[in-house]
């Protein structure tokens, strides 16, 4: 075994131990819904590292509190409702950048469809095909969109069996309790300008390269819950604050910078919650490759 697949075993082995501290699990389990299986959110947040042990080269406190946010909301890392993704991170200043690697924790489909159940709205969305676009033998069409008095409607009949052609979009439908029905349909065109704008557009293991339809799903699942939202507050308020994922992008080099005012390396000294400092502490201290030198929870990698 290479020393840097040694590394990586050893790391993610370490992390294994790490997230089953009984500190660590407190505060997992603190966080949690009361309806969410810990033991089942604990292996899930493992298997997602075993698959991207990349995770464990970004800083190691972003991890921790990705972790515990996507416990808050009750959701699994699991791919389909959320996925654990690094990013570009500036923990200096923009006149003196020192670039390292954050952890995102980032809702996906089957995430936001929990929360908009949650909040009492039946909500769906699916991926639209070229020759879905087409009429049937019958000479009706597969996909028609209009809207009336009772809001937007989407009749579409998806191609199980047989040759779909190329993606051509995405659309996401609500019905609001009052039985008013929202459709917010994305082209192609519309999916890219959101990729565009996504800080892991171009990352070969991130959500957008490998998801890419599932993506354009979840971008026209959160432009429907802003308008959900403004017609029904009350709705609105359930679904929570679940638009901005992502701090501020520098315009000149796309990557992500910290809030204004820019904001120095954390302190090591800083104070964190106890429970997730004892992680943080002994991780630093032996859990990255054992050797003591591997980067620690502050370190920019």
């Amino acid at each position: 075994m290479s020393n840097a697949v040694s590394t990586v075993v050893s790391d993610v082995r370490s992390f294994n131990e790490s997230i089953r501290t009984k500190s660590m699990q407190a505060q997992i389990q603190s966080s949690l819904p009361a309806n969410v299986s810990i033991d089942r959110f604990t292996a899930c947040t493992q298997t997602a590292i075993n698959h991207s042990p990349d995770l464990l080269k970004a800083d190691r406190q972003s991890l921790y509190n990705a972790i515990v946010k996507c416990a808050a909301e009750g959701l699994m890392p699991d791919g389909n409702d959320a996925v654990l993704n690094t990013y570009n991170f500036n923990f200096g200043t923009k006149d003196k950048p020192q670039w390292g690697k954050k952890v995102q924790y980032q809702r996906m489909v089957g995430g936001l469809l929990k929360q908009f159940t949650a909040a009492g709205i039946n909500a769906f969305a699916a991926s639209v095909y070229a020759n879905e676009l087409l009429v049937d033998e019958t000479g009706e069409p597969r996909f028609k969109f209009w809207n009336d008095g009772d809001g937007q409607h989407i009749i579409h009949r998806p191609i199980v069996f047989g040759s779909r052609g190329e993606l051509v979009g995405v659309y996401a439908l609500a019905k609001l309790p009052n039985g008013f029905t929202l459709a917010e349909p994305l082209n192609l065109e519309d999916i890219d300008k959101v990729r565009e704008s996504s800080p892991s557009k171009d990352n070969e293991k991130g959500p957008w390269k490998v998801w890419y339809d599932r993506m354009g799903q979840k971008s026209a699942l959160h432009r429907l819950r802003k308008r959900v939202a403004i017609i029904d507050e009350a709705a609105g308020a359930k679904l929570g604050a679940i638009d901005n994922e992502f701090e501020d992008l520098d315009k000149e080099t796309g990557e992500i910078v910290p809030r204004d005012p820019p904001q120095a390396p954390t302190p090591t000294d800083q104070k964190r919650p106890k429970a997730l400092q004892n992680v943080v502490d002994a991780d630093a201290q032996g859990g990255q490759g054992g050797d003591g030198n591997a980067p620690g929870p502050n370190d920019v990698v």
